[in-house]
């Protein structure tokens, strides 16, 4: 059927495929819609645009159910690296433990240098101010100290990668789904 064949909607394959709802109607907010076969040429063929329009929600529905499923896999990835992450995360308890130490040690050790070096700072000001000769100076200790801290906190994080590795190779660990 032609689109110029069309007298009025009683007769339109439109209205009975329950594609338009028959004549101009609007939307819940007052927007005018136009029905449409407004938008035909009179030689449009009405069958093959139905079979285009019912052609076109399927791909839309294959599209919707691609994502769905798109979505859910990266959902359900994201569970599984989730789970493994707090296996892990138990399974090397102690040697977290030790590098988080190690570095609160390093840090509280920074700190310590730190006020040191600004005392130290102080003191010599306020002598220089004075006129006084007596002079400080920081602990040189405190560098090989911070050194031995440090290669202490690489010790810990390679023994926390090690224990990490063999945590990812036992049976329980690949278990998780």
């Amino acid at each position: 059927m032609k689109a110029s064949e069309i007298e009025d909607c009683g007769n339109c394959p439109l209205l009975k495929e329950e594609i338009c709802p028959g004549g101009m109607t609007s939307s819940p907010s007052g927007m005018p819609i136009e029905p449409p076969c407004c938008s035909f040429d009179d030689n449009t063929d009405l069958d093959k645009w139905i079979e285009d329009y019912y052609d076109s929600q399927r791909r839309y529905e294959k599209y919707l159910d691609r994502k769905w499923e798109a979505e859910q896999e990266k959902k359900r990835k994201a569970e599984k690296a989730k789970k493994r992450r707090n296996y892990l995360k138990w399974y090397c308890f102690n040697e977290k433990l030790e590098v988080k130490r190690a570095r609160k040690r390093i840090s509280a050790h920074q700190a310590a240098v730190s006020l040191a070096e600004s005392m130290a700072f102080a003191f010599n000001t306020t002598n220089e101010i004075f006129g006084y000769s007596e002079r400080v100076s920081v602990n040189t200790n405190a560098d090989e100290e911070l050194k031995k801290l440090q290669n202490a906190l690489s010790d810990a994080e390679s023994r926390l990668k090690e224990k990490q590795k063999e945590g990812r190779k036992t049976k329980r660990y690949l278990e998780i789904v």
